[in-house]
């Protein structure tokens, strides 16, 4: 396995402005580990602090976040095989970002250790796993485990050992509004304009690995619970 940064597959973001994950170079101008700051101390342009802003307001005041119906396809593509296109003259390893297998195909190949999922306690429906993140000397940073889950609907669990890379993640303070055992987390629904669709999505971290869940459903009531009871009940 090659030491090599590669080309990232599947991008872990709970927003895509309101987590940043580094490595390589910008790890090399910050230490690793998990940092909160408040957006304002955040060094990213003043644009993304103002998207940043209004997305957090949003969260807020309406209890979801407006956006365009083409950023909300994430759970199709990924179920569908469509989420990730394999590079030209891509190694054989690569198809392991393409094509959803059986977690111990990939388990060799993977510097993330996976979570137990208590697939039979949420009556879990497991419909594989992607490799994704980039590749280092002990493996793929990142795994995607697929599923259905009953009461929530199709789920795709993201984990990623920020650690493997040698990189960390920052969150934004402002926009921290939940915790899963005790860490730190962020909570958004997401809604088209049309109002017809919709993504509930979930993104925590511990000292070595950060998790995003998310499904195309705007769940509350039961639906959240459940949810949440997954994501707290991981190991």
């Amino acid at each position: 396995m090659s030491g090599q940064r590669t080309k990232s597959f599947g991008l872990l973001l709970a927003s895509a402005l309101l987590v940043w994950l580094y490595s390589g170079v910008a790890a090399a101008q910050q230490a690793p580990g998990l940092y909160i700051k408040p957006l304002d101390e955040m060094n990213v342009p003043e644009s993304f602090k103002q998207i940043a802003q209004d997305e957090i307001n949003q969260m807020a005041t309406n209890g979801f976040v407006k956006t365009n119906k083409e950023h909300l396809g994430y759970i199709n593509k990924i179920f569908t095989g469509k989420y990730n296109e394999l590079p030209d003259n891509a190694p054989a390893e690569y198809d392991f970002a393409i094509t959803a297998r059986p977690l111990e195909e990939l388990r060799p190949f993977l510097a993330v250790n996976p979570a137990n999922i208590p697939l039979k306690q949420f009556r879990i429906k497991d419909k594989g796993s992607l490799a994704a993140g980039s590749i280092t000397d002990n493996g793929w940073t990142t795994l995607i485990r697929l599923m259905n889950v009953p009461g929530v609907g199709r789920v795709a669990l993201e984990e990623h050992d920020y650690t493997a890379s040698g990189g960390g993640i920052s969150l934004i303070e402002e926009a921290i509004n939940a915790d899963v055992n005790g860490n730190p987390a962020i909570l958004r629904l997401k809604q088209s304009g049309d109002k017809k669709s919709s993504t509930t999505e979930l993104f925590w971290v511990t000292d070595s690995k950060s998790y995003r869940m998310v499904t195309d459903n705007k769940l509350k009531g039961n639906g959240s619970n459940r949810f949440f009871s997954l994501a707290r009940a991981l190991d």
